[in-house]
């Protein structure tokens, strides 16, 4: 039994037969980088900041989930010098706005069927999406494609979290 557990130390030691947990790709840290400035959780809730023509408005979002949708590239694409390009989109069950007071709950795009169907579309009905894109060793992450023109604004998002005391 101790030559078994010496052998088994070595293995893990020496030999590396222990696996490291994985690491994030390139991008999935981009898609996390751009969820956390977009993004402020609090507990079951993710809130964001939309600016509309009266001002700041707060999102907030019940039991958000984010997915990232990895795209195929094109010959022009690559020739573009474009070597990655990804969608990364935010489902919830429900959601409310603030600009003053809170409005009523709404039905959002997650949960079951529905989550279905927007990850089938690519993420285009979700509640908030966007394209990362990395040409010429450079990633870029344009406004949002659809729904709510979330700010990358974390400052301000919890400034009016605090206004909204939710």
């Amino acid at each position: 039994m101790k030559s078994l557990l010496v052998a088994l130390t070595l293995c893990l030691l020496f030999l590396g037969c222990a696996k490291a947990p994985p690491q994030p790709s390139a991008v999935e840290i981009q898609a996390n980088d751009l969820l956390n400035k977009t993004f402020v959780a609090k507990g079951e809730y993710w809130f964001a900041v939309e600016m509309t023509h009266s001002g700041p408005q707060l999102h907030e979002l019940r039991h958000p989930r984010s997915q990232l949708i990895q795209q195929d590239l094109t010959d022009t694409q690559r020739l573009n010098g474009i070597t990655h390009r990804a969608v990364v989109y935010v489902t919830c069950e429900q959601f409310r706005t603030w600009n003053g007071r809170w409005s009523d709950w709404r039905d959002g795009e997650g949960g079951g069927s529905k989550e279905i169907a927007v990850a089938f579309l690519g993420g285009s009905l979700a509640h908030w999406n966007a394209n990362l894109e990395q040409k010429n060793g450079v990633w870029n992450a344009p406004k949002s494609s659809s729904g709510s023109g979330f700010q990358q604004n974390r400052a301000l998002v919890i400034s009016l979290v605090r206004q909204a005391d939710p």
